[in-house]
């Protein structure tokens, strides 16, 4: 019984061995897969971009550049939208509805000199007043750099660039419309005589043609601010220069024959263009028909100094004072538009080139 007891006990504990078996063959898991793959983006992404790098141009590359920092992270002021914007306006303070004057100096930035410096002293005070357009001028063109890369920041670079066509404007000689060179369309006679007249008057029409494009090619050059309205046309007694006041700008300070810095600049530059066509020189000044408070000084006496003004302004480049016939005033008496007086247009400076023939 004992032993019966004993063998059952013997067969009840029942030990189980279990044996694992492992291959090289078994999963780790993915997240390799993940390291590997952004790896393999990264260098796709850099040998693209070495590729770009090597393919674009400088434009294109400053493109891409102000496109991933469209504020200018590096800079501490945001850039000027344009040279206007930039620069301090001056107002004029004429009683003529308060039209803007030029934007390139501002009156409270420059020295201003009087009428009794002027008079005694006028090529001094027109070197210093040229001085001050160029400074200004340098830092017009400055801006107008930084405006011009600025106004890329908002343009795609991936789009394709459309074609600019550049349009010439002339301005025509009656009227503030666009600039032209009159020409004469009367029916021509087989006559000697209307012949010869033909003749003269061709070369009239072209010397006025090229000197209207060497203006215009000068003042391409310049800000709008420093631009000066100019026209140019052949008229009977020889070719006849034009040069205006608009709503923007004026030539002169408010009833004084002192020039703005840029007109001084612009000027002395027209200057040096004449001075290479043939022909004796008359000046004229015109001013608008505003009266005078005083009866000291008129529009005669200003249209007067400022034809004077003109004179000292366009001898500073290479005219001559043998080349002058005359300096003339004709105040308010000839308005370039009659029916508003006021028109910025009638204060304006007229230079006449005489036909040699004349």
């Amino acid at each position: 019984m004992a032993r019966h007891k004993k063998n059952e006990r013997a067969h009840t504990d029942i030990v189980v061995r279990k044996k694992l078996y492992r291959s090289d063959g078994d999963n780790h898991g993915g997240v390799w897969k993940i390291a590997y793959a952004d790896f393999m983006t990264a260098m796709m992404t850099f040998f693209l971009v070495m590729w770009l790098v090597n393919s674009s141009s400088k434009e294109r590359l400053s493109q891409i550049a102000n496109y991933f920092n469209p504020v200018k992270l590096n800079e501490h002021a945001p850039p000027a939208k344009d040279v206007a914007a930039a620069a301090p306006k001056a107002q004029d303070k004429s009683p003529a509805a308060g039209r803007p004057n030029s934007a390139v100096v501002d009156p409270k930035d420059r020295h201003v000199f009087s009428e009794e410096e002027l008079t005694r002293n006028p090529f001094g005070v027109l070197t210093q007043l040229a001085t001050q357009a160029e400074e200004a001028l340098r830092i017009a063109s400055k801006e107008q750099d930084s405006s011009a890369a600025a106004g890329q920041l908002s343009r795609d670079p991936f789009i394709a660039e459309p074609r600019l066509v550049r349009t010439a404007k002339v301005s025509a000689a009656s009227g503030s419309q666009t600039p032209s060179v009159e020409r004469s369309d009367a029916p021509r006679s087989h006559t000697s005589a209307n012949v010869a007249e033909t003749e003269r008057k061709e070369p009239v029409a072209s010397m006025a043609e090229q000197i209207l494009k060497d203006i215009e090619s000068f003042q391409s050059n310049l800000p709008q601010s420093f631009r000066v309205q100019v026209s140019v046309a052949g008229v009977a007694e020889g070719t006849l220069i034009s040069l205006m006041d608009d709503t923007k700008r004026s030539m002169f300070d408010v009833g004084s024959a002192m020039p703005k810095p840029d007109t001084v600049l612009v000027m002395t530059r027209i200057g040096d263009i004449i001075s290479k066509y043939p022909g004796k020189i008359i000046i004229r000044g015109y001013t608008d028909g505003r009266p005078f408070a005083g009866d000291r000084y008129g529009n005669w006496v200003l249209s007067c100094d400022r034809a004077r003004m003109a004179f000292l302004m366009l001898a500073r480049g290479k005219i001559g004072d043998g080349r002058v016939l005359s300096i003339e005033g004709y105040a308010d008496r000839q308005p370039r538009n009659p029916d508003d007086p006021l028109a910025p247009e009638n204060r304006r400076i007229e230079v006449l080139l005489k036909d040699s023939e004349r």
